[in-house]
């Protein structure tokens, strides 16, 4: 019995997180009605984004609010997939959002950059914007998921490669969709584009992998 209650005690934390999370939403949905119900619009984003441009928005509220919960979510999926070599507590949870935020923040900084030396600035500004957003909505798009995995332990390898494959499957969709639609601009420096994704994409993910698990 006591090992029970120890158990649903450590497990409070992850309620409290999975709370937040709504009442992040529910504000996000209060704050920003019509770019929240566009963002659910399934045509890979390009109803938000055009509403944001046609009242020259970058960053609103919605964007902030969806910011912290992908990185909460995505930090919580790799906790419970035990891909990570961590402690399953409420100071992992943070020190692994805190490193998100981080290397999403730097990197789209670093490329927004990257975009004003090669004089892209406003391509390579919308590329990143779009990522983010790509990232929230394969976040709120696992999140049921991830709940279920937090209350049923037996089915931890199932969902967990169910979480991995669908994230993973509709940043591919979304992004894939986004860069043929900019084909014409990318035909022009595909050698650029090529090293950008190197360098920028996949060299970020392996690094993050050994930091995380170092």
């Amino acid at each position: 019995m006591e090992v029970l209650v120890r158990h649903t005690y450590s497990s409070d934390w992850i309620s409290f997180i999975y709370l937040a999370i709504l009442i992040l939403i529910v504000s996000a949905k209060y704050i920003n009605t019509n770019e929240f119900y566009l963002f659910f619009k399934f045509d890979f984003l390009r109803s938000y984004f055009a509403e944001k441009k046609r009242f020259k928005q970058q960053i609103i509220w919605f964007d902030l609010i969806l910011f912290i919960i992908t990185t909460s979510v995505m930090s919580l999926s790799l906790m419970q997939s035990k891909v990570l070599e961590t402690d399953y507590d409420l100071t992992s949870f943070t020190r692994i959002g805190l490193f998100f935020s981080i290397l999403i923040l730097s990197k789209s900084v670093l490329e927004i950059l990257v975009g004003l030396m090669i004089k892209k600035s406003y391509l390579i500004t919308d590329y990143v914007l779009f990522k983010i957003a790509s990232l929230g909505y394969a976040s709120l798009l696992i999140l049921p998921l991830s709940a279920v995995l937090t209350y049923n332990k037996s089915l931890t390898n199932e969902l967990s490669f169910v979480i991995f494959v669908l994230f993973s499957l509709v940043n591919i969709v979304f992004i894939g969709n986004y860069l043929y639609s900019q084909r014409k601009h990318l035909l022009q420096d595909w050698y650029y584009f090529i090293l950008y994704i190197c360098s920028l994409e996949i060299a970020p993910l392996i690094i993050s992998y050994k930091l995380l698990n170092s």
